[in-house]
């Protein structure tokens, strides 16, 4: 205490508090919308002005996996470093979606496995609603009951389950080819017809691979990919590379040339383009008639005299090698993987 006179001096006096032993209440969790955080609160019940809280980031793992039959459960864990905190759980349901586990067709010709963008969205009522999204799924893509869309400028695409031709049965191990053409890419960004270290290569495997096959990755096994000069136009070839062991690969110049696959003719090599493959920049025919949208695709191999040719599949189904930029963007994959089936 300070007194305005100074004929008096300062004083002070100390009082002891007593301690408060806290008690705490039960502990509130809070879940964020998206459930990627939890946060934890406890209040004391002998001073309310006194709290613990904690936030931490949860893990998500597949509880139960969704089939034709049943729901999935999806499962968020938050786990806390103070202990009176427990740990929590949060599930949600996982509907179903059609390519999400492969589905052999009843004449064994084909599968339709993983789904992709194919077709474009005409209809405007469905085009207002995606235009509401404002999140997209850990995939790149928008969820709209049950099903995926792209997004590419104004125009909105639907993923469709990816039909695989079957080229060879090996017990419950099928390898298969896509059989129309879903995207275009460049082969390589550094027109190097190298192709262990192609750029087309990463993709196949980096960000098709993920985005196609997200929902359910345990079908696809992963195939050693002969790039030996024999699997080309020549049994000798300088520009051959190592081989690899890949997830998702593009078929070589003999196997185009292979009737043991069923390409046995020109015609039997035609692929068409899809929509969303013709928005992204991919070469077709666009005359009416048979032809239309009838895609060129790269083969993974090289030429055996240009460093910059690769053999590609032309539009009329013919083998070629082309003399384009392999940087370009205008010739499509034509992806293959080879499925496992119990």
């Amino acid at each position: 205490m300070v007194f305005e006179n100074s004929a008096f001096l300062p004083q002070s006096h100390s009082v002891v508090l007593p301690k408060i032993n806290h008690t705490w209440g039960a502990p509130i969790y809070e879940w964020s919308d998206d459930n990627l955080k939890c946060t934890a609160t406890c209040l004391c019940l002998n001073d309310n002005e006194h709290t613990l809280t904690e936030t931490v980031f949860t893990t998500y793992t597949i509880y139960q996996k969704a089939t034709e039959l049943i729901d999935g459960i999806g499962r968020f864990t938050a786990t806390f470093e103070n202990n009176i905190f427990s740990v929590q759980t949060k599930d949600i349901t996982i509907k179903y979606i059609e390519g999400q586990s492969p589905k052999l067709s009843a004449d064994k010709k084909t599968i339709k496995y993983g789904i992709y963008p194919q077709s474009l969205v005409s209809d405007s009522n469905l085009i207002d609603k995606l235009n509401l999204i404002d999140k997209n799924e850990s995939n790149g893509w928008y969820l709209h009951d049950n099903f995926y869309y792209a997004k590419l400028g104004e125009d909105w695409f639907k993923c469709e389950p990816i039909v695989w031709n079957v080229l060879n049965t090996s017990s419950n191990q099928y390898l298969v080819v896509s059989s129309v053409l879903l995207d275009v890419r460049t082969y390589n960004d550094y027109s190097n017809n190298n192709y262990y270290t192609s750029s087309i290569r990463k993709w196949l495997n980096d960000c098709f691979y993920k985005q196609a096959f997200n929902l359910d990755y345990d079908y696809v096994i992963t195939t050693n990919v002969d790039n030996s000069a024999s699997t080309t136009a020549m049994d000798s070839n300088k520009y051959e590379s190592p081989n690899s062991d890949d997830k998702v690969f593009l078929l070589s110049y003999k196997d185009y040339i292979n009737s043991d696959y069923g390409f046995d003719s020109n015609a039997s090599r035609i692929c068409k383009t899809t929509a969303w493959a013709r928005a992204n920049g991919a070469y077709y025919n666009s005359s009416d008639g048979n032809d239309l949208y009838n895609g060129w695709y790269w083969t993974r191999s090289p030429h055996y005299d240009w460093v910059y040719e690769v053999h590609c599949v032309l539009l009329n189904g013919q083998m070629h090698s082309i003399n384009i930029s392999l940087d370009g963007r205008s010739v499509s994959d034509r992806p293959a993987i080879t499925i496992t089936i119990s």
